[in-house]
């Protein structure tokens, strides 16, 4: 950090004990509920998830140091050929996107062409921050919530900031209408390492729950999600979320030997381990 200048940056209270610091805040789903207020974690062992606090002007210093491999006095650290290898698009995953060398990447659509994109979250209950960098144009969008909701701001704004700059155009596949028997497959309880889904047919809705099923360190369970209606679309096993806070999320179902066998969301991939009618 120090070489790149980030001067503002750190893992550990001791490593900012000046600094103005934004306290997170839990998410509210119902009216009249307010906000609670979250600590510090400060957890070395989960510090790669999302430790680091850091600042939109530091977190531009790392962005310009990613694109260009230099540190703050113009000396190379990182060389070209490591930086290419930043940016590859190495193995296929959701919504067209790749996961690479602890980036995800993708060519963006854009009226001058192709644009390789390469982001990253960091995320802890009270913090949700994202980091996008185009390294072939010189342009990096940081994104920083103090708020358990925080991510879906960050969707909203990453768009508007890549249309204005950029000028890419976010495509979604469109839904299409769809009877309970067509949803029917897709019912059933989803799971991985800190998060299961649960879909279930309410009338002719299918409606997607998600459930912590292990804390941090000390944490408590925050409030529950509402459920998310999902919706067909014109790509076949992949459906849309229809309302917050899931809204726009893209649920991709994968299959083994025809029969459903995951559910990817959020660039995590959940095992089915249950039909639930």
């Amino acid at each position: 950090l120090q070489p790149l200048g980030m001067q503002n940056t750190g893992y550990r209270l001791t490593d900012l004990l000046t600094a103005k610091v934004a306290m997170g805040f839990s998410a509210v789903y119902q009216e009249g509920d307010t906000a609670e207020p979250g600590r510090w974690y400060g957890v070395g062992a989960i510090d790669p998830v999302g430790g680091l606090s850091s600042t939109a002007r530091d977190m531009l210093r790392w962005a310009r140091f990613t694109s260009g491999g230099r540190d703050d006095a113009g000396n190379e650290i990182l060389d070209n050929a490591s930086r290419e290898l930043l940016r590859e698009l190495r193995y296929p995953g959701a919504e067209g996107a790749f996961t690479g060398l602890t980036w995800y990447t993708r060519d963006a659509k854009s009226p001058s062409g192709p644009i390789r994109l390469m982001w990253h979250g960091g995320s802890m209950r009270f913090q949700q921050s994202r980091l996008v960098i185009a390294p072939e144009r010189n342009v990096a969008i940081v994104l920083l919530t103090n708020s358990e909701r925080g991510s879906e701001m960050i969707d909203r704004v990453q768009e508007v900031a890549l249309r204005a700059y950029l000028g890419i155009e976010e495509e979604r596949p469109g839904t299409i209408a769809g009877s309970r028997d067509a949803l029917a497959p897709y019912a059933g309880r989803y799971t991985a390492a800190l998060t299961d889904y649960t879909l279930t047919l309410d009338g002719d809705d299918l409606l997607l729950r998600a459930s912590r099923n292990r804390a941090m360190p000390e944490e408590e369970i925050g409030p529950e999600v509402p459920p998310s209606r999902l919706a067909l679309t014109t790509q076949p096993d992949l459906l849309l979320a229809l309302d917050p806070p899931f809204e726009n999320e893209q649920a991709e179902f994968l299959r083994e030997d025809g029969e459903i066998a995951w559910l990817r969301i959020g660039h995590r991939v959940h095992r089915r381990v249950i039909g639930v009618g």
